[in-house]
């Protein structure tokens, strides 16, 4: 196992991690252009008083589909969960109920989800669901992100604004940790000359603004928990997805995974699960009574509430119109400025219209995926494993 450089002892987990631009440019479209050199790295973390600031990684489900326009079967292709009963405590507050804020926010976490099947290229099972990022970001800001969140529509409540998190937004990925090591190691996505923390992950100021990022930080994240996955060869697991499909936890990869994004890869806590956890519920071997085990076991029980309401056929199917379209391009056009964004835009815009046939709107999990194909087509981005950076920084390699 190799040890972390002096420096890095002390930082967040994306302090701490590294790939390549291979990682997210490596398959391009056949009739696109290689890009050019360019940055990009970032993390962090304010929940309810259980978590800290410190370091972060991603989450996932093992079943998850993705890739190339591909979706779930039943009545819920893209599978983001929406008005779930949380079985645990939310910031202390017990009997919530998780809903989707804004149509956007729910076309974000399913093409992050999407973009995670372009890991089966290399080999790799890692799927980031949709219900692992909203429950990390339940965990650690309540989604008490945005001063434009819709109220639910069955309940009509709202999340409740957390002043707290605006700094490193819904999932709180620290400026001056993660964000730099984004912009160190994907040169060949984020121009971080041109866009920083403030720009894209933050949710301060919103009245000038007019930007939650709320969008770009579920993008950010399901990069993180790419990196997190190729690192877990640091602590004690060569093969993630192995270790994963022999672990007797259902929850195995996403309380893993929020370890990590919590404690940080070099956290003793992470390898002690890894050496000793494989037949066992994954917070027993976390301290007892600790923030991690906390975290641990918040995540993973909301994405286990979600999840079963996702196996019910119970999921995110609000109208979603050309306009929701727009907010999400124009969420993540500042993050991803090496794409093609119009082009993106006019083709996820006239698959709506052809979908919508002279409606507004249509329901999520009918218009959502046709719209999503159609912007793939329109980008280059795929989801890879880390490449040269992440053997340059710590001297290990994907997973098998």
């Amino acid at each position: 196992m190799r040890s972390p450089p002096p420096w890095s002892r002390a930082l967040p987990l994306f302090a701490l991690l590294g790939c390549s631009e291979q990682m997210l440019w490596g398959k391009l479209s056949p009739d696109s252009a290689e890009p050019g050199a360019e940055d990009g790295a970032g993390d962090g973390g304010v929940d309810d008083g259980g978590g800290d600031a410190g370091g972060d990684g991603g989450g996932t489900g093992g079943d998850g589909g993705g890739g190339e326009g591909e979706a779930e079967s039943g009545a819920c292709p893209l599978p983001v969960p929406d008005q779930v009963a949380i079985s645990g405590p939310v910031w202390g507050e017990r009997g919530v109920t998780f809903y989707v804020p804004r149509p956007s926010w729910a076309l974000a976490s399913a093409w992050v989800w999407q973009r995670s099947g372009d890991l089966a290229d290399d080999g790799i099972s890692l799927r980031i669901r949709p219900s692992w990022l909203w429950s990390t970001a339940l965990k650690e800001s309540f989604l008490g992100c945005s001063d434009t969140a819709l109220p639910d529509p069955v309940s009509g409540r709202t999340y409740a604004r957390q002043a707290a998190a605006d700094h490193d937004g819904c999932l709180q990925l620290e400026s001056t940790t993660a964000w730099i090591e984004l912009c160190r190691m994907y040169p060949g996505a984020l121009d971080c000359e041109a866009v920083g923390h403030a720009d894209v992950i933050s949710s301060a100021d919103q009245a000038t603004t007019g930007r939650d990022n709320v969008e770009p930080s579920m993008l950010a994240a399901g990069l993180f928990s790419v990196f997190t996955w190729a690192m877990l060869e640091n602590a004690g697991a060569a093969d993630p997805d192995a270790w994963v499909a022999a672990a007797a936890d259902p929850q195995a990869t996403e309380k893993l995974l929020a370890l990590a994004y919590n404690r940080g890869l070099w956290s003793p806590e992470l390898a002690a699960v890894i050496e000793g956890c494989a037949d066992r519920p994954i917070e027993d071997c976390v301290t007892p009574d600790s923030v991690a085990q906390d975290y641990v076991q918040a995540v993973g029980g909301a994405v286990a509430d979600m999840e079963a309401a996702l196996a019910e056929d119970r999921c995110y199917n609000e109208p979603l119109g050309p306009a929701d379209i727009d907010e999400l391009v124009d969420a993540l056009a500042p993050m991803l400025q090496n794409e093609d964004w119009e082009a993106a835009r006019a083709a996820a815009q006239a698959a709506a219209a052809d979908q919508l046939a002279g409606r507004e709107s249509a329901p999520f999990q009918e218009l959502g995926p046709p719209v999503l194909a159609a912007m793939e087509g329109a980008l280059r981005m795929r989801l890879r494993c880390p490449g040269a950076e992440l053997e340059a920084w710590y001297g290990q390699v994907c997973p098998p």
